[in-house]
């Protein structure tokens, strides 16, 4: 790897983690720059799952350490997300690169649609007092969030905060909080078919993690309600430009290649 490379995935590493940490979505961001650095797209699926395991990992302590997280809770809705995780990974191995950018970029739309259509509905939680103890049902969304996490992962932060808020009534505070611990559940299990099928690239996947891991542990000690606005907008331009690659609409390497 040369400097250009570890500046991108380290500078791309600490605002994914950043941003994932207290919102959800910025994987779009080290996607986009693998794609950019010239990795295959089912490559870079597969690479940024190892720094989503330390950026999530860093995270976690954090927000353990602060009393925010409660672990019980965590391993409730971490246990049905898990089992949907493996068996959406184990599908996505199979999966032709076309059909996976086809999906990815309707996953990327419907997000799109859901943080312009009334955010604060989901984002803010309930008043109520929090549903600890799942319903039956809610072992089901939790199993088809882990799907879509193990499929594909792009969003899941945003898909996993709104199932948090909308089934447990839970705030935002400690929705983030179970929300970076459910993802530190699943992910290792993910990257067993992917390890398999020889699709990670371990340098960038290593670089990539110190930048995640840092940012990650940077947000947990930030406010909330700091930057939120200002995320949901850089979120949704990152957003409108991934799915543009992702339908051919524009190519994010050749325009880094022309200005080089």
């Amino acid at each position: 790897m040369n400097w250009v490379e570890v500046t991108v995935l380290i500078t791309a590493g600490f605002a994914v983690g950043f941003i994932n940490t207290i919102a959800g979505g910025a994987t779009v961001i080290s996607f986009a720059s693998m794609m950019v650095l010239g990795l295959p797209i089912m490559a870079a699926n597969a690479t940024h799952r190892v720094a989503a395991a330390f950026q999530t990992l860093a995270s976690s302590g954090a927000f353990l350490r602060q009393k925010i997280l409660d672990f019980k809770t965590g391993l409730r809705y971490g246990i049905p997300t898990t089992l949907g995780s493996i068996a959406g990974a184990w599908a996505s191995v199979d999966i032709r690169e076309d059909t996976f950018r086809i999906i990815a970029g309707i996953a990327m739309l419907l997000m799109l649609i859901a943080m312009v259509l009334k955010p604060g509905i989901w984002m803010m939680g309930k008043k109520s007092e929090p549903e600890v103890k799942p319903k039956p049902w809610h072992h089901l969304v939790f199993f088809l969030v882990g799907f879509y996490g193990g499929f594909i992962y792009i969003g899941i932060g945003y898909f996993l905060l709104a199932a948090l808020v909308l089934t447990t009534g839970l705030d935002l505070l400690r929705s983030n909080a179970l929300k970076v611990f459910i993802v530190m559940l699943y992910v290792p299990f993910t990257l067993v078919p992917f390890i398999i099928a020889d699709l990670i690239n371990w340098p960038f996947a290593l670089v990539l993690s110190i930048g995640q891991a840092a940012g990650a542990w940077v947000a947990a000690r930030a406010s909330i309600s700091l930057g939120n606005g200002f995320i949901r907008w850089f979120m949704m331009v990152f957003i409108i430009i991934l799915v543009a690659d992702l339908f051919g609409l524009i190519s994010l390497r050749g325009l880094i290649l022309r200005l080089q």
